[in-house]
């Protein structure tokens, strides 16, 4: 009767009413900077509860904290709400260390198993798993004890043992998929909570060598899953990201190659067998959301500063050129309009928007919260244009990487591939022409829905604009100021070029458009290229500038006839 009652809907609700509270009042009377503030309610509830301390109501909060997660298997908006309260409770540096002190935390930490926490068994809340591990992460990492990290791995010791020893014949039954997604996902979270190079370290150590075979294993068995290969490609994200310094290695250890090695087996992988599937309905899911998370993996990682990559080169290893050639066959194998997909739907939403604003401008208020929460999740539901909002990013980050980094790799291209990448940082800036007018709106949305991540996805010009930066000052130190090009790459560089001299031109062009006529609010980001393209050839400037000031001649023209009869008199500087 009682296990019936919390799949009742009012149940749900009393309990998500009771978490908020709990929210609430923790920021007011139990977080880091209330300790001192609260003496008198104290008192009171010592007198009516016997809640003496923040420690006794701590032990209150995590009682429901547990019942919740315990109880609750079907829910996943009580699970989420109940994890997100918990999270707050860890990651507050005083709540955190009062949290140690608490059995049922300790209980939690030391047995976070489906048998104690029956929505871990559900595949609808496997989502829920990156967070619960996430706040197991914070508790751990609490306490400079690696033996308590690594009795509180035992129960996913326990899982990755079963797979490891699961012969190949029976690791594509649904008992394997399951486990390995929800392993997949709970070392995401344990990935994500380390922050210092001694967390990172703990759990570098536990994984490798010995259970980074069974990552290989699974992206070679389950690649056409993508239930399966995105969960194991984002922990892979999650586990190369230095964020932090976490991934600072002794000037001895060669761990930041050996790991980068590892990225490489399983990029490949991937990239090998998903490219040899054939397409499908759904491209997105099925295809380009594993192609965007390899190319996020393989950016934070030539990104990270933790590998010498010139060692590769050194002693024949082929980890980085196998890795940076089938990364460029999977963005090849991805149309250049899919790419831009997202500024096409961006135009639509702006453009749905700009006309009800229009319309019903006297309604402020009730416009902007029926656009914000009708009209804009409606359009987000309706086309799959914002998921590719997450590969248009990967792709330009990709690229950008390459042009700094790795610039070699890109000018040793064919001509055709060449201009195909620089042709694409090319539409990656005209993709502001559609939406800069417009970006205030759109920020005031995204910050509305809370879509922080969707926001951020705005600012992919800069990425192009760093790129071609890189590719114009290279161009200007070898082959402009220099006598001849010398080195392999400047000689392709300069064929490149003089196969299409307009390149080049074309994209300052695009720049000073941009610049001059747009309400551009990222000038700095575009002006490094616009001088790096100008001081490749000052003809190209002053051309372009005699073009530009022609055009405007024209307009001012064609307007002043309009406004008066006497054009002499409305414009004097004519």
């Amino acid at each position: 009767m009682t296990v019936t009652r919390y799949g009742e809907l009012s149940k749900q609700r009393l309990d998500r009413a009771i978490l908020t509270f709990f929210q609430h009042f923790r920021k007011s009377y139990v977080g880091d900077q209330a300790v001192h503030s609260s003496k008198q309610l104290y008192a009171r509830l010592s007198e009516l509860l016997g809640l003496s301390d923040h420690l006794l109501l701590l032990n209150v909060i995590v009682s429901k904290i547990a019942t919740n997660l315990k109880c609750y298997t079907e829910s996943e908006e009580v699970i989420d709400h109940t994890l997100s309260l918990f999270l707050e409770l860890a990651s507050g540096y005083m709540t955190g260390k009062l949290l140690l002190k608490l059995d049922a935390i300790k209980f939690i930490v030391a047995n976070h198993t489906r048998e104690h926490f029956p929505f871990l068994e559900e595949y609808r809340s496997s989502r829920s798993r990156t967070t619960f591990y996430y706040t197991i992460g914070w508790l751990i990492f609490m306490e400079d004890s690696p033996v308590k990290f690594k009795s509180s791995m035992e129960p996913l010791l326990h899982v990755f043992l079963r797979l490891e020893t699961t012969p190949d014949s029976m690791f594509r039954t649904d008992a394997v998929k399951y486990a390995l997604i929800g392993l997949m996902r709970d070392l995401r979270g344990i990935a994500m909570a380390t922050n210092s190079r001694r967390t990172y370290g703990l759990v570098f150590d536990w994984l490798y060598p010995a259970h980074m075979p069974l990552l290989l294993k699974g992206i070679s068995h389950w690649t056409d899953t993508p239930e399966v290969t995105t969960p194991l490609l984002k922990f892979m994200a999650e586990f190369v990201l230095n964020k932090a310094q976490r991934l600072t290695f002794d000037s001895s250890s060669p761990n930041g190659i050996l790991l980068f090695r590892e990225v490489s087996k399983l990029i490949v992988a991937y990239g090998t067998r998903i490219l040899s599937l054939p397409n499908v309905a759904d491209i997105y899911g099925y295809k380009y959301k594993g192609i965007w998370v390899c190319l996020t993996i393989l950016s934070r990682a030539l990104a990270g500063n933790y590998v010498n990559f010139g060692v590769f080169e050194l002693y024949g290893d082929r980890a980085l050129s196998d890795a940076l050639d089938i990364a460029l066959k999977m963005t090849l194998s991805i149309p250049l309009a899919d790419i831009l997909a997202f500024r096409k739907l961006l135009c639509e939403v702006v453009d749905v928007i700009l006309v009800i604003l229009d319309f019903l401008r006297c309604l402020v208020d009730s416009l902007v919260n029926f656009a914000c929460y009708s009209i804009f999740p409606l359009l987000m539901a309706s086309s799959c244009s914002w998921h590719f909002l997450q590969l248009t990013r990967a792709y330009f980050a990709f690229v950008e990487v390459l042009c700094s980094s790795h610039i070699v790799f890109v000018l040793n291209l064919d001509t055709n591939t060449f201009m195909h990448i620089v042709g694409s940082l090319e539409s990656g800036l005209k993709g502001l022409d559609t939406n800069i007018s417009s970006q205030k709106l759109l920020h005031f949305l995204f910050s509305a829905l809370s879509l922080h991540n969707t926001s951020k996805g705005l600012h992919y010009a800069s990425q192009c604009a760093s790129a071609v930066d890189n590719l114009a000052a290279y161009y200007f130190n070898n082959i402009t100021i220099g006598e001849a090009p010398t080195s392999p790459a400047a000689i392709n560089l300069a064929r490149h070029i003089a196969d299409c001299p307009n390149l080049f031109p074309e994209i300052l062009k695009t720049l000073f458009e941009i610049v001059l006529f747009e309400d551009c609010g990222n000038q700095w980001s575009l002006s490094r290229p616009m001088l790096s393209l100008t001081i490749i050839s000052e003809q190209i400037f002053s051309d372009l500038k005699a073009q530009i000031l022609a055009s405007q001649v024209k307009i001012i023209l064609k307007i002043v006839p309009k406004s008066s009869g006497n054009g002499e008199d409305s414009c004097p500087a004519l």
